[in-house]
């Protein structure tokens, strides 16, 4: 089941387990473009919330806290479940509330 973790990303969507994130790694010297690596929200059996491959589905092999895989530079890409909203119909993970830009 799906559930906000606290944290958000850099837009200000609040991340979700199973969201898929989108974190900027490093720029490429010779053509300057954005190298990038995606993850996978998972919460562990300690109840932490960790990052996974975004192609492995078992929470138990994850790679790294959700507070420390780069949250400041990580899009929200993709949610793993359908949420709804308080009128019943459904929303994607780019209409849900945001959180104030400081």
């Amino acid at each position: 089941m799906s559930g906000p973790t606290g944290h958000h990303d850099r837009c200000g969507i609040p991340i979700h387990v199973g969201d898929l994130l989108r974190v900027d790694h490093y720029t490429h010297r010779r053509n300057r473009r954005t190298m990038n690596l995606f993850f996978r929200v998972a919460k562990n059996g300690y109840g932490q919330y960790v990052v996974q491959n975004w192609n492995d589905l078992d929470a138990s092999h994850w790679q790294c806290l959700l507070r420390d895989c780069g949250l400041p530079w990580s899009d929200v890409v993709s949610e793993s479940e359908t949420l709804r909203g308080e009128n019943g119909e459904v929303m994607t993970f780019n209409e849900r509330k945001r959180k104030a830009k400081s």
